[in-house]
């Protein structure tokens, strides 16, 4: 505990001590300490459990849209061939990435404070009480299912621009994340024992696989990323945690595959050349022009759309500088986030503009006049600074532990934990925020399964069983 908060200390004087013009020691020094938050985090969980974790996404995802670029394409001569420059000013890079460096050390220490504490384990579960949540499950599946079946055909037969995102839609693809999820823990925790390899995963959730790949086959003929990246971090996550580790080789592997398939997706989707009007040998044939045009930029143009980011971080930062701290006040808009509807009541009515105009990347689009995406610690620092970064990432660092410890003691570390690790990867080039709704959902369809009739009545069996062998051993 005294080294996670010495280690803020020091990232706090890198911060305050940063240099206005670009020091590329400085830069390195930040990526040492980040890296040192990283192998603290791997002994504590990794090591034991496998690479297969919220830590391993969440963490190379921010190597990626906070260090890659001051580090790794600033000072060579990969800068040349990003179009990001423009946004970028050189003199407040090393303070960005102590900042960055602030925040992943907040984390940190939040993560820290609740390993270190007693974790309680959960209610009784056993294979019938999540064969009754299975049942109820089953019902939001399937309308969620074909909710997203009716999107996706709208969408086609309307021969509407690539593009579609979860955002047009965000309550049923959140529901249908959240249900997929549920699906998949209720199945594995139903078997007796969950040692195997893939054949017995696949046998436990064939219907949850064969849904989750069409889905995944009808995104990339689209051509949109998301959807596809998250339902493949929930298969190999629940194989991981359930059944079998991942072999760290195998996952290097699938992120390499995966960077790339998934960059080629993007930058192919609007030309003549994408899956839906090129098929597959268009697709591979615009894809070898891509790859052609990307030698220049080596491995860092094919993660572009996250080492991209630290253009938003760059500017939001001189923006912050000039104009101040933008509506703080947010934050009670946030807290009601969960609520459909009522937190763009709340912003037009406290801060007289709708919660898409409330979010540092909105400001820095429109200041910049470019179409900018964000980043998580400029999402923070824009309204509320270093205390905010302090603040929020640490409590971030409690949740993420507290979901870590309890995803084997019941449902709702289980979905909970499966929740965090879908978004991680796309946390840190938006907002750590974008957990809390979904998670907060989650939470209450479990409880609701919780409270039907089926589920009651087998927790009072599990109750009356547990009492009985409890006397039983007193006797």
């Amino acid at each position: 505990m005294a080294a996670s908060v010495l280690i803020v200390i020091i990232s706090l004087v890198l911060y305050y001590m940063a240099p206005e013009d670009y020091d590329f020691m400085f830069c390195v020094t930040c990526l040492v300490v980040f890296a040192y938050v990283c192998a603290g985090l791997y002994k504590k969980r990794s090591r034991g459990e496998g690479l297969v974790n919220f830590n391993t996404f969440f963490l190379v995802s921010f190597f990626f849209v906070s260090y890659a670029y001051p580090v790794f394409i600033h000072p060579t001569a990969f800068a040349d061939t990003f179009d990001m420059n423009q946004m970028i000013t050189a003199n407040n890079i090393c303070a960005c990435t102590a900042l960055c460096t602030v925040a992943i050390c907040s984390y940190n220490l939040g993560y820290n404070i609740l390993f270190h504490s007693k974790c309680r384990v959960g209610m009784l579960e056993n294979c019938s009480y999540y064969r009754a949540v299975g049942r109820c499950n089953d019902t939001w599946y399937s309308i969620s299912v074909l909710g997203v079946f009716f999107v996706l055909y709208i969408f086609f037969t309307s021969f509407q621009e690539v593009g579609i995102e979860v955002s047009y839609v965000p309550f049923l693809f959140i529901l249908f994340l959240i249900s997929t999820i549920i699906a998949f823990v209720s199945n594995t925790r139903q078997l007796n024992s969950t040692q195997g390899g893939w054949k017995e995963f696949a046998l436990a959730n064939k219907k949850v696989l064969c849904f989750s790949f069409l889905v995944m086959l009808i995104y990339m003929i689209i051509g949109d990323r998301l959807i596809i990246v998250e339902l493949g971090l929930i298969i190999i996550c629940v194989y991981s945690l359930y059944f079998k580790k991942v072999r760290a080789l195998y996952l290097i592997a699938f992120l390499t595959v995966g960077f790339v398939m998934m960059t080629l997706l993007m930058l192919t989707r609007n030309s003549s050349g994408s899956l839906r009007t090129g098929g597959v040998k268009g697709f591979v044939a615009e894809g070898s022009v891509v790859m052609e045009e990307n030698e220049a930029s080596g491995v860092w143009g094919y993660t572009s759309d996250l080492t991209g980011r630290f253009q938003e971080l760059s500017y939001g930062y001189k923006m912050t500088q000039k104009q101040g701290h933008l509506l703080p006040q947010k934050i009670f808009v946030t807290l009601f986030s969960p609520i459909p509807f009522l937190p763009n009541i709340i912003s037009n009515l406290l801060l007289g503009v709708p919660t898409s105009q409330t979010s540092a990347g909105y400001f820095i689009a429109i200041d910049s006049k470019t179409h900018a995406g964000s980043h998580c610690v400029i999402d923070i620092y824009m309204p509320w600074g270093v205390i905010g970064l302090l603040i929020f990432f640490s409590l971030f660092g409690v949740v993420v532990a507290y979901f870590d410890r309890s995803k084997y003691n019941n449902i709702y570390g289980s979905v909970g934990y499966l929740v965090l690790v879908y978004q991680s990867v796309f946390i840190t080039r938006g907002t750590i925020f974008d957990v809390y709704r979904t998670m907060v959902w989650a939470m209450v369809i479990i409880y609701l399964y919780n409270h039907t009739d089926a589920v009651k009545k087998i927790k009072r069996q599990l109750l009356l069983t547990n009492i009985n062998e409890h006397t039983y051993n007193l006797d």
